[in-house]
């Protein structure tokens, strides 16, 4: 089995073991799908970039990190603080949309992040100069 279908397998494996969780639970498929389905992409499109385009699955500087950990921070208030306590259902359902918005933002990221790759990819292979500035360009 090659590496593409290895991650897409183990990306399945993930978003069943959550599906199925979150079903046994909360008891809501419709939940329970979505959540496990924006898992699946999540994992599927995370491990594409690592495998694709391995410089980029992580950055070195802080210029890379800060908006990593912007995002992080944000998805975290949403998931913790927006479907907290305060929300006026059960901690089962609280914890089933917490996993909902975590996915969800992962996915988001990920899409983002292959959006700009290729767009940087697309442009790297004309005579034209990028569109995209260097990072320590900004500095």
């Amino acid at each position: 089995m090659n590496l593409p279908n290895r991650a897409l397998l183990g990306a399945f494996a993930v978003g069943a073991v959550i599906g199925v969780g979150l079903y046994w639970l909360v008891g809501v498929i419709l939940l329970a799908v979505v959540t496990a389905v924006t898992w699946v992409t999540a994992f599927g499109l995370t491990l594409h970039i690592r495998r694709a385009y391995p410089a980029f699955s992580s950055g070195e500087s802080w210029a890379d990190k800060r908006w990593t950990g912007f995002a992080v921070a944000v998805v975290t208030l949403a998931a913790l603080i927006g479907a907290g306590p305060a929300l006026p259902v059960s901690a089962d359902v609280r914890f089933a949309l917490g996993l909902l918005v975590l996915g969800a933002s992962v996915t988001a990221y990920s899409a983002g992040t292959l959006a700009v790759l290729v767009r940087v990819e697309l442009d790297s292979n004309t005579t034209e100069s990028p569109r995209v500035s260097d990072v320590a360009d900004d500095d």
